[in-house]
């Protein structure tokens, strides 16, 4: 039986390799996301082994809120008391802050959108410094500055050049003196270095006479375990002394962590790849084993009984998945090569190195491709035992109503429970029960497929029938014929064409609910905004509220704290800001109890849905962890939008619990009588020389660039979707060339009694652009569905208005259908070339 599988799949090669190409493309997706993670681990772990391995014992101050959390600066005082420790050889304190931006000679910033801009000291201690310079000298005086070689290359500077750099003290002019490495690499995962000597470093990031913190080399013979725990006891529990190899692995976990959202993303859509593929190898194994019938009746004629055939096809299946998910583990390294080169256009900049492949990687890939085809031909290869041996000399129907009853009662149950996690799902925000549901409705869908293939093809063939005649009525004919396959075909378009539909009307909700938030709730008419990485520092915020024809400037920051073991975001506002009854109010969140103006003086101002969830009224103390401790604030008021955020503070709080205060927008209120474009052109020109990655906008600009940000993930979602469409239509290929097959008889006699070659083809387009219109029908009609479900779960983080996209989901499902027509050209030409005789000849 082995035999008779493998000269199946050679005899039939370019059917095998279709299917194998399905699992090929999902297993690569899968290897291709782990080879990128492990080797960004790999290669940042060398990388921070060799900037640390000098540093014993590293000290800073203790945080709850994480390991890469900023942290509460150290006092300069506390340098003295490491260095009288037994066993330090050094001991030095360094500076190094986000912040800071570095500008070519056009005024372009130089270091990536992405990814931060650190403003560091230079350590003069070579074992300690995590830098090295490779061209000039180190920075020394308060004209002088060090960069990365990155920002070194992209901003085109060379020794001696001017550079602009913007730090919390505005931009200033620098002289380049040097050029360095952090450790062996050329930058920090794409994150921009400004380095400074200590003293130009410590007034330039707001640390005079405090460090970020020190790190210690120990003498020889000390081990670094022995030293940390001597600091330990000289500094207290105020303070944290954690050793290089700690500080090395805790940097390489956080690069690790930063992209677990890429790497989650990208699996997501591997598995949802994966998924079309098993749609895909169940209807061809399907179809070919009612092909094979009289053989499979054959064999059981001889001898074989049903385990052995059952045998033959799972042995089929193993082969074609092995070899497929062999060839996608291979495809996965070039992916991860493709995705590190993605990463790099993002500016995430990964140290070169070789891909690394770990056995993970080898074991997920080949069993989760294999498993994936042996699973999806179970259930034809069970079909197939049950052929009856008499089926080998006569044409034998089986009845299949108890089958068809089966489907339809567990695609009922299935689509009945999945419907009802989404709706739980969406009333109780709850994500992940959403995904659940969300799967079991597709899957209740796809049973429940088969019976409404008749009815839906009835109607869409009218007009085909119109306008091809009897191409187009045998087209419908041969649809509604195998209802099964057009389902199971139809099934994996609907799932690739389901989540773009629920792209877009997410995409579409977010930008109407958008421009009801801008609308109604921001009354600035001016809004100043920073890139992703930058702030808006404090001199340019007051240089805004400086401009004639300002009338008051609001500005907004965000930082993490704590709630148990919940992490949250909190927003800083002034309450005058706020409150709707004052005339220069920036924002109106609409408040549900207590006052926005009580903020000034201390507390938090928490959602409503917030404080319902948790009970919470006025005057309930939220037990609030930030960086710099525990710092428990009491309710004072309660709002009902929550687009600007959960939890607010005043600005004055934010400057106890944060020890940074940059803003990240800034809301302007003009005058009553001042024009807008006028302050609109003098608040850009100062940003120019200020702040030259901060731009003002109105408030329909500010929405046009939320939309552009929307429709970027919502591109970058469309890309990924598209391979599961791209496998989908794949399986309307393998469909159409084995109902090709299965008919030639047919279409040797419909060819016989005068039916021309342009015809057949286009009787077999028409089936094929059926069976795409179907799937994206039903795909679009899901997507509108999961679409508002996410709109509900969304719903406390300001989507509230559900828009249903109507001309791109219309769009979409004739792309769809298209792109289904043109995967039927090859087998449309096959059958209208088929031999006339030699067709009628076969049975």
């Amino acid at each position: 039986m082995g035999l008779i599988a493998w000269r199946n799949i050679v005899c039939h090669k370019g059917r095998s390799a279709f299917l194998g190409l399905c699992v090929v493309l999902g297993v690569a997706f899968v290897a291709g996301t782990f080879v990128l993670t492990d080797t960004i681990k790999r290669v940042f772990t060398q990388v921070f082994d060799q900037a640390y391995e000098g540093t014993a014992v590293n000290v800073r101050s203790a945080s709850d809120l994480g390991a890469m959390t900023t942290r509460t600066p150290l006092p300069a005082s506390l340098l003295a008391k490491v260095e009288s420790v037994p066993g330090v050889r050094a001991a030095e304190g360094d500076v190094f802050v986000i912040g800071g931006r570095i500008f070519d000679s056009n005024g372009k910033a130089a270091g990536s959108a992405f990814a931060p801009t650190f403003l560091a000291s230079w350590q003069t201690n070579a074992d300690l410094n995590t830098f090295h310079i490779v061209e000039g000298l180190a920075p020394r005086g308060p004209n002088e500055v060090v960069i990365d070689m990155q920002a070194a290359s992209k901003a085109k500077l060379t020794i001696g050049d001017q550079v602009r750099v913007q730090t919390t003290k505005g931009i200033q002019k620098f002289r380049l003196v040097g050029v360095a490495k952090y450790g062996s690499a050329g930058n920090l995962a794409g994150a921009s270095a400004v380095l400074f000597d200590l003293a130009t470093a410590q007034e330039q990031a707001n640390r005079i006479d405090q460090f970020d913190s020190i790190a210690v080399a120990a003498n020889k013979g000390i081990t670094d375990s022995t030293l940390q725990d001597r600091i330990q006891a000289v500094i207290g529990a105020k303070y944290e002394a954690v050793t290089g190899t700690e500080l090395s692995v805790e940097n390489s976990d956080s690069i690790s962590s930063g992209l677990s959202f890429f790497t989650t993303f990208l699996l997501v859509f591997a598995a949802v790849s994966l998924f079309v593929g098993a749609f895909i190898v169940y209807n061809t194994f399907a179809i070919v084993v009612a092909q094979r019938t009289r053989e499979m009746a054959l064999l059981r004629a001889l001898g074989a009984d049903s385990e052995q055939v059952i045998g033959s096809i799972i042995v089929e299946s193993v082969v074609i998945g092995v070899i497929a998910s062999a060839f996608g583990l291979l495809g996965g390294v070039g992916l991860a090569i493709g995705l590190r080169g993605l990463l790099s256009a993002l500016g995430i900049s990964i140290p070169s190195g070789p891909m690394t492949i770990l056995p993970r990687t080898i074991i997920v890939s080949m069993l989760g491709g294999v498993v994936m085809t042996v699973v999806s031909a179970i259930a034809p290869a069970i079909k197939a035992s049950r052929v009856p041996p008499l089926a080998a000399v006569r044409s034998v129907t089986m009845s299949t109503v108890t089958q068809r009853r089966t489907k339809l009662t567990a695609g009922a149950v299935l689509a009945l429970f999945g419907f009802a996690a989404t709706a739980f799902a969406a009333s109780s925000v709850n994500l992940p029960l959403l995904g659940v549901g969300a799967v079991g409705t597709v899957l209740g869908v796809a049973l429940l497929a088969p019976s409404i293939v008749p009815p839906f093809v009835h109607v869409l063939a009218t007009p085909i029938r119109s306008l091809r005649g009897v191409a187009g009525q045998l087209a419908e004919e041969n649809a509604t014929r195998g209802a099964q396959r057009t389902a199971t075909t139809a099934a994996a378009l609907m799932i690739g064409t389901a989540l773009i539909a629920a792209s877009l009307v997410l995409a579409a909700s977010i930008n109407t609910s958008t421009d009801e938030i801008l609308g109604q709730g921001v009354r600035a008419e001016l809004i100043v905004s920073a890139d992703r990485v930058s702030g808006i520092g404090p001199t340019v915020t007051d240089a805004i509220r400086a401009t004639d024809g300002v009338a008051a400037v609001a500005s907004y920051r965000y930082g993490s704290f704590k709630i148990g073991n919940a992490t949250k975001v909190v927003v800083a506002m002034d309450g005058a800001a706020l409150t709707a009854t004052n005339p220069e109010s920036s924002l109106d969140l609409g408040v549900s109890s207590g006052s926005f103006t009580a903020l000034d003086d201390g507390g938090v101002a928490v959602s409503k849905k917030v404080a319902d969830d948790r009970n919470w009224k006025i005057g309930d103390i939220v037990p609030m962890v930030f960086a710099t401790g525990k710092s428990p604030q009491r309710i004072v008021a309660t709002f009902k939008t929550t687009a600007f955020g959960e939890y607010i503070i005043s600005l004055r709080t934010h400057e106890k619990v944060f020890s940074d205060s940059i803003d990240q927008l800034a809301f302007v209120r003009i005058k009553k009588d001042a024009p807008i474009a006028a302050l609109k052109t003098r608040i850009a020109t100062l940003l120019k020389t200020e702040a030259p990655t901060s731009k003002v906008q109105d408030r329909k600009e500010y929405g046009a660039q939320i939309r552009a940000q929307v429709s970027q993930i919502l591109n970058l979602i469309t890309a990924l979707v598209l391979l599961a469409i791209i496998i989908a239509l794949m399986g309307v290929l393998i469909t159409m060339l084995l109902s090709v097959l299965e008919r030639t008889h047919e279409l040797g006699l419909l060819r016989a009694v005068g039916m021309d070659r342009r015809d057949v083809r286009s009787m077999v387009r028409w089936e094929a652009a059926i069976i795409s219109t179907f799937g994206a029908a039903l795909g679009v009609a899901l997507g509108i569905g999961l679409g508002y479900a996410l709109t509900r779960t969304l719903r406390d983080q300001g989507i509230t208005t559900l828009e249903l996209p109507y001309r791109s989901l219309i769009i979409m499902i004739l792309a769809v259908t298209v792109a289904g027509v043109g995967a039927s050209i090859y087998p449309a030409r096959r059958a209208s070339r088929l031999n006339v005789l030699r067709a009628i000849a076969s049975d």
